[in-house]
């Protein structure tokens, strides 16, 4: 039997893809499309099962219907709007209340690969590659994360490929960043012990490490002529939902005052800052206590903005540890 898909769409926002569209890219489910709050919430209320419900506007009383109704099912947001438009809307509780956002940006072609990709990802369970995101046949580079002192090399060495690639200096210098930081998470924060106690967290960053094997991580890099993706995996699984929420809710609110997570240690919550401020979509793929990836993707038809000008997708994806 295939998994329900409730796409509401309202007139309020930017549409949707054209119906014949979301035909295609939703293989494995069935489609159910509405055009009215109202008419969105009786359907909710009175379905016994919906898979997933993609929405184009951050209308809280759905949400919060669609939440109570299934409690497992998935969220999807396609906004053209920001993150601290959204949040507002939704009362500061997006963390709770959507799973997924994806950029409704003025490229259709990446909405599409983005919808296309989350959508296959929770049908199908496989969640880890970065050539999710990237056209067939793709060449995918992959490099090995030995130690704190590779940094430098392999951030050279993706900036270098995007140089290659004719990207532009711009673009260069974010992939180097984006690289930095991915690096410098998979290097000091994510290592735990099997208490899940942190490893080298409070190690000064100018400090060298040296990974023992079973801690090595992989970075990634590709480009396949519209997206430029980075990514790096670990083999420990110790950054959780709750936190890369509280990461980017902190980013979102961040005119608040209040304050990014680590920052003295240049940690992971201001890591995932930088890299969420330099690129137009941000995922987290996890197998708690085994694996995480950070995948970072630019569209390099697209100018990346300040998060008060321009939409962002963020993902964080459980695959399941059996």
């Amino acid at each position: 039997m295939k998994n329900k898909i409730l796409f509401i769409e309202l007139s309020t926002k930017k549409p949707f893809p054209k119906e014949s569209t979301l035909r295609i890219i939703t293989s494995g489910y069935d489609n159910t499309l509405e055009r009215d709050v109202d008419k969105a919430l009786a359907r909710i209320n009175s379905e016994s099962d919906i898979s997933v419900m993609v929405i184009n506007d951050a209308v809280e009383e759905v949400f919060i219907s669609y939440r109570k109704k299934f409690p497992n099912g998935t969220t999807i947001l396609v906004t053209a709007g920001t993150m601290d438009e959204y949040a507002a809307s939704l009362s500061y509780r997006e963390e709770l209340l959507v799973d997924h956002v994806i950029a409704n940006s003025e490229n259709s072609d990446w909405l599409i690969g983005d919808l296309r990709s989350t959508l296959q990802k929770l049908i199908s369970g496989d969640i880890f590659g970065l050539d999710k995101y990237l056209l067939p046949s793709t060449k995918v580079h992959t490099r090995t994360v030995t130690d704190s002192m590779c940094r430098s090399t392999l951030n050279n060495e993706v900036a270098e490929f995007a140089e290659f690639q004719k990207l532009g200096s711009h673009i260069s210098k974010l992939a180097y960043g984006i690289s930095e930081e991915l690096l410098m998470n998979a290097i000091y924060d994510a290592p735990v012990d099997e208490e899940g106690n942190s490893l080298y967290a409070g190690v000064h960053r100018s400090n060298k490490v040296n990974l023992k094997p079973n801690e090595y991580s992989e970075l990634s890099f590709a480009c396949d002529g519209q997206t430029l993706a980075i990514a790096v995996c670990d083999p420990f699984g110790s950054l959780k939902k709750e936190k890369f929420h509280n990461y980017i809710k902190k980013v979102v609110r961040r005119h608040e005052g209040i304050k990014i997570i680590d920052h003295k240690k240049g940690g992971a919550g201001l890591g995932l800052f930088k890299i969420l401020y330099s690129c137009h979509a941000l995922i987290c793929n996890s197998m708690p206590n085994k694996k995480t990836e950070v995948i970072s993707l630019i569209n390099i038809h697209q100018q990346i903005r300040d998060f008060s000008k321009m939409a962002r997708s963020l993902h964080y994806f459980v695959a399941n540890s059996g």
